[in-house]
């Protein structure tokens, strides 16, 4: 099917009140380029890694209809951003640009991108293409949807490298914003004896579940924190930004069973030495790390652990 995407160019001032009309047109979603956005991604903590733009006042609005309605929705779109400044809104240069689209291309020009990836013996193998497994590998068949984690990313790829070193048969294994649960599954697929994943996403939720059941594994997911899972774990493991692992720290040493180990990932390098005083105040320590490019994936375990004999 086709549909046409109309762009809108304005100044932030008049962004509100265009969003606001194009949802009485009908439009159930707009997607909104704001170059003030990556500052305040900085600032706010949103984000470790923002690629620089240049500041401006205009924003560019995006909306996505079907041909039947496109030259309405045009014509009604000039008429209103005619009618901004009789509002006491600037309307910038009001820029109108319809452009059509495939839907087709939504939803598969990005797999042409993606692989089967080795990691270790580890494979990832993405669900629309065909693979045959060879001897000692563990093959993740994985359909990421909207979700992150596909092994490509490099916090991703450490943390699958990893777990083959910490994951055994008796492993209580909790994934802390699981993605497309690609950690979740492959540390069932290493058979580890339980494995619990959640995520506040619900796209995420949904793309775990469907992956746990195209692998054949058993993985408990939830929408939700580590707050929401009950008890205690062997491994934790939180693939996310070094922020939201900030905020885990002080959970983690009562969520982890004495000897455990707690893996953080998508710590970008400049804040790994953030994290890790940051956890030993909570009674975490450092005893390995990874690094790829400017990504960092750090191992914990229990301060009282890590002494012990055999245990790293």
């Amino acid at each position: 099917m086709d549909w046409y995407e109309i762009t809108v160019t304005v100044h932030r001032e008049s962004e509100e009140a265009l969003t606001e009309f194009l949802r009485d047109l009908g439009v159930s979603g707009v997607a909104i380029e704001d170059s003030h956005l990556a500052s305040e991604a900085r600032t706010g903590g949103w984000a470790d890694i923002v690629d620089p733009v240049e500041e401006s006042d205009l924003v560019v609005l995006r909306a996505y209809v079907l041909p039947d309605v496109v030259d309405e929705h045009r014509r009604a779109l000039r008429c209103f951003v005619s009618r901004l400044s009789s509002f006491g809104l600037n309307p910038g240069p009001g820029l109108i640009v319809t452009t059509m689209v495939s839907d087709a291309d939504w939803a598969h020009a990005w797999k042409a991108h993606f692989h089967v990836l080795h990691i270790g013996r580890v494979v990832v193998q993405p669900s629309w293409l065909a693979y045959t497994r060879q001897a000692g590998e563990v093959v993740v068949k994985l359909d990421p949807g909207m979700a992150f984690g596909t092994g490509t990313h490099p916090s991703t790829a450490m943390c699958v490298e990893l777990l083959p070193r910490f994951v055994s048969s008796t492993s209580r294994v909790w994934d802390v914003g699981t993605g497309s649960g690609i950690l979740a599954v492959t540390a069932a697929k290493l058979g580890a004896a339980s494995v619990q994943a959640v995520d506040v996403d619900s796209a995420a939720v949904t793309a775990a579940v469907a992956n746990a059941e195209s692998n054949n594994v058993d993985v408990m997911v939830r929408k939700g924190t580590i707050e929401t899972l009950d008890g205690q774990a062997d491994f934790i493991v939180a693939n996310i930004i070094a922020d939201v692992i900030l905020e885990l720290l002080p959970l983690v040493h009562r969520k982890l069973f004495p000897g455990g180990v707690f893996l953080a990932s998508g710590i970008v390098s400049h804040r790994s030495d953030e994290v890790r005083e940051a956890a030993a105040v909570h009674g975490l320590v450092c005893v390995d790390a990874l690094m790829s490019g400017e990504w960092t994936a750090q191992v914990f375990g229990r301060e009282e652990d890590v002494s012990c004999p055999g245990f790293f």
